[in-house]
């Protein structure tokens, strides 16, 4: 059986990374946008908070908030709400259509 071996030129592979990046921020904003609207009502700064960084390797969804991780994961009595994991994982679907694979 003999190999078959294609090269691609840094131009194909410059092409390639825009559109990689350009998908990736618009998962970006589709995952910021649905995390806002997960995140506890009663928590404006923290909404305003969430933002993604994109690029060619991939987007980078959070906040810098001190207490975002207690909302998130909970503590003592109080449930968390996982708004930033949720948007995600809830999601996949629609994020694979956005990549182009689903």
């Amino acid at each position: 059986m003999s190999d078959i071996r294609v090269n691609i030129n840094t131009n194909i592979m410059s092409e390639i990374e825009t559109i990689l990046a350009q998908r990736f921020e618009r998962v970006g904003q589709y995952v910021e946008n649905t995390a806002k609207e997960n995140c506890p009502v009663d928590r404006g700064i923290l909404r305003a908070s969430i933002h993604h960084e994109a690029d060619k390797d991939g987007t980078v969804i959070g906040t810098n908030i001190e207490y975002a991780i207690p909302v998130h994961e909970g503590h003592g009595k109080f449930t968390g709400k996982p708004f930033l994991k949720d948007a995600a994982y809830n999601n996949m679907s629609s994020i694979q259509n956005i990549l182009g694979g689903g």
